[in-house]
């Protein structure tokens, strides 16, 4: 994903009153003086003030103290660029996190929300850096602090998305914030946390992605009866999501619950139709001996996917094996149909023959054919 950089973070400070440290009021002084005058030294002043003021007990219960917190080392890192900024970015954004735990009635609630949809973007791309650097913990933690963010905005109805001066939008994809946290995760050996954190974000509401990313963790845990539950959940919520439906399918068919597995891939067939949801439907047709309806079913999956080799591989196989227990039948008023089906069986394995060669022995399944009489 392509990040574009253009935030502007001279936020005015002057409708917020200094609080109780002459440190935290000295700082935001030469904040301001930076803003007015854009001297480094200033900055780098304010930068200092800020972090020895941050030791006092009383400034890690100051909503103010910990916006100045996260305003000022934002920008110290903005503006020095140092090589290495993950602990300044884990600062700011703990900061401002700080600040909407102390009072989410924040008197520049609105330059707060703004100061953490651009954080975001630093957590965002930081954490993947640290990945690619096999920093897993920082990975971690940097995401954390990343959720912690969404969640805010989503509460107060906002996301990451954000204007430049020219016009132009940007985002953050939620759905790759929750991808990139599950690797985190598991590269960090924190998957309980992890759970932790997307259960809490499906008890606030959940979107359909996030408890198909629950789901996925619950399994990687081997937490069966977790990732059940919210399949569950899920598809009660969310009953088309694709992704659900997939994980509903599954677990119906472990559970041998065929009726409802059928219904739900007639669903998603409907929803987003694939050569591999046809397969599944043919082959748990064919578990229950309703070989006509499965049968049926890969004729119809053939006409969207005609040069599938598992769809004429399985329609063949379907032709062959019902035949051949009607054969066994010996009755001669179905023996017709029945070598017809065979016949036809044998087209369709020619088919698959000519789109994978490699994939079955073939010659095999040909002499079989062919001592049918």
């Amino acid at each position: 994903m392509r990040i574009v950089f253009f935030f502007i973070l001279f936020l005015s400070l002057g409708s917020i009153v200094y609080s109780q440290t002459k440190e935290v009021s000295k700082a935001g002084s030469y904040y301001t003086s930076f803003m007015k005058e854009s001297k480094l030294s200033d900055l780098e002043k304010a930068y200092e003030l800020i972090t020895e003021a941050m030791k006092d007990s009383k400034n890690l219960e100051s909503e103010d103290a910990q916006y100045y917190l996260g305003l000022i080392t934002k920008q110290y890192y903005e503006s020095k660029k140092p090589i290495e900024k993950t602990n300044y970015i884990l600062s700011a954004s703990k900061g401002l996190i700080n600040v909407y735990r102390i009072n989410k009635n924040f008197k520049n609630k609105e330059q707060l929300f703004r100061l953490m949809q651009i954080l975001g973007y630093d957590l965002y791309s930081e954490g993947i850096q640290m990945h690619k650097e096999n920093k897993n913990s920082l990975a971690y933690d940097l995401y954390k602090n990343l959720f912690e963010i969404q969640s805010v905005l989503v509460e107060n109805k906002l996301d990451f998305t954000l204007v430049s001066n020219t016009g132009e939008k940007t985002t953050l994809s939620s759905n790759d914030i929750t991808n990139n946290m599950v690797v985190f995760c598991i590269n960090s050996d924190k998957k309980d946390e992890a759970k932790a954190l997307f259960e809490k974000e499906v008890s606030s509401g959940g979107s359909a992605v996030s408890y198909a990313r629950l789901i996925q963790l619950c399994f990687q845990l081997d937490d069966k009866s977790a990732a059940y539950k919210y399949i569950e959940e899920g598809i009660a919520k969310y009953p088309a999501d694709p992704d659900l439906l997939i994980f509903s399918i599954n677990r119906s068919l472990d559970a041998k619950e065929y009726s409802a597995a059928l219904k739900q891939l007639d669903e998603a067939i409907r929803q987003a139709p694939t050569t591999a949801l046809y397969l599944v439907k043919s082959q748990t047709l064919e578990s229950q001996d309703k070989y006509e309806e499965s049968i049926e079913n890969y004729r119809k999956g053939l006409k969207l996917y005609p040069n599938d080799f598992d769809l004429n591989y399985g329609l063949g196989y379907a032709l062959f094996n019902s035949s051949l227990g009607i054969l066994n039948e010996q009755n001669d008023a179905t023996r017709p149909k029945a070598l017809s089906n065979i016949k036809e069986a044998k087209e369709y394995f020619a088919k698959a023959k000519i789109i994978d060669e490699k994939k079955v022995d073939f010659e095999k399944i040909f002499e079989q054919i062919n001592r049918v009489k």
